[in-house]
């Protein structure tokens, strides 16, 4: 177990690059912590600080109360995982596992105990024999898994692991490394850029992008209150929708739809100086309602639209639509067949809007109370 500190952390480069920007993290002991984020934000260098692969240009890495900096990646009692395995092909599965135990110096009688160990732990125990070239990737990664296992490191690191494997392999070393977590109570460190193993693995999400912070929380922190419209589209699947509204004298304006909006969300509005301002508003999928007809119903934007496309995907069908030319998608857990072009209406609850600053792309954390509002002009949206 450690406790890890990363204070101001940046990492600039000859050509004036900032890949890393004042990142700024304390984990806690046996934490799951996921970098997620796009290729080129900043996360895999941020590791590579971490593990002492890459200098840092300013800041403090503090594992323990111990400043490591400066320190050799071997004497930083860390194990690092990578994308691409990092096996030798000329030694067996047994060999991989025990080498960094030889290079300490460790008797043969404990390398043998941990190597059978970590085996067992990861089901590996029939390969020892084998080559890496004799296996599959789902294998490779085990056994790069249990490289990382038998070290009995405070920390480990987990570079974009399952990136190379296939999506049921994925979807099966996925659960295997969160099970393995429990069981070894490591404090772990894990880059990927799919949201979906952030999502599930991790027991706090850090988003980035371009090298900053932009987000931590816990998963239901991070899809429930995104802090900006990055964050909104980069977790979710499919992406939070976005649409761009005018706020007037209390009301949302989206072309012909005009909201009157509750007394409460107005006051929080004008205590921000917003009058006649554009604001950006995140629906999510899931939170769109097909209903049998436009409705008068407390804390409701409803509406008429038309059907773009429908996308079967097994239990639930992605339905796409557009509103004042912007296409949004919402999500039905059923298998309903929807026609091109077939007129249906659609209800938003004001409690699964998210509202974000137009020019900040921030959100605007307002509270909702239960107030009645209205519809104060309906037209169908044409396609």
């Amino acid at each position: 177990m450690a406790k890890i500190e990363l204070k101001h952390l940046y990492k600039d480069y000859e050509d004036g690059k900032h890949a890393v920007t004042d990142f700024n993290l304390t984990i806690d002991h046996e934490e799951f912590i996921v970098l997620v984020g796009p290729s080129g934000c900043g996360k895999s260098t941020t590791l590579r600080m971490i593990a002492g692969l890459e200098d840092i240009t300013s800041g403090e890495i503090v594992i323990d109360d111990c400043v490591e900096n400066h320190l050799h990646p071997k004497d930083r009692n860390i194990a690092m995982v990578f994308q691409n395995y990092a096996l030798y092909p000329h030694m067996s599965v047994y060999d991989n596992l025990a080498f960094g135990l030889k290079m300490k110096k460790i008797s043969k009688g404990e390398i043998d105990a941990k190597v059978k160990e970590a085996a067992k732990i990861l089901d590996i125990y029939p390969l020892l024999e084998r080559k890496p070239k004799e296996l599959s990737g789902g294998q490779r990664q085990r056994v790069a898994l249990g490289r990382a296992i038998v070290r009995e490191a405070k920390v480990f690191l987990m570079d974009e692991p399952l990136s190379n494997l296939d999506a049921k392999l994925r979807f099966q070393t996925r659960a295997e490394i969160s099970k393995l977590h429990k069981r070894l109570k490591a404090t772990t460190i894990y880059v990927t850029h799919d949201q979906t193993e952030a999502m599930t693995m991790a027991t706090r999400i850090v988003v980035m992008k371009d090298g900053l912070i932009q987000q931590v929380g816990t998963p239901r922190e991070i899809y429930l209150k995104p802090a900006n419209v990055f964050v909104g589209k980069f977790i979710g699947s499919p992406a939070m929708n976005f649409i761009e509204a005018e706020y007037v004298n209390g009301e949302l304006i989206i072309g012909l739809i005009r909201y009157q909006l509750p007394k409460s969300i107005v006051n929080q509005l004008q205590q921000r100086d917003y009058q006649e301002q554009k604001i950006i508003l995140g629906i999510r999928p899931e939170n769109i309602s097909i209903v049998t007809e436009v409705e008068e119903q407390s804390n409701n934007l409803s509406f008429v639209t038309e059907v773009e496309i429908a996308e079967l995907m097994g239990a639930e069908t992605l339905v796409y639509f557009n509103v004042n030319e912007q296409q949004m998608i919402l999500k039905v857990n059923d298998m309903g067949f929807y026609n091109s072009g077939e007129k249906i209406a659609l209800s938003i609850n004001l409690e699964d809007m998210h509202f974000f600053d137009k020019v900040t792309e921030m959100r605007l954390p307002l509270h909702v109370e239960n107030n009645v509002h209205k519809i104060l002009e309906r037209e169908s949206i044409k396609l």
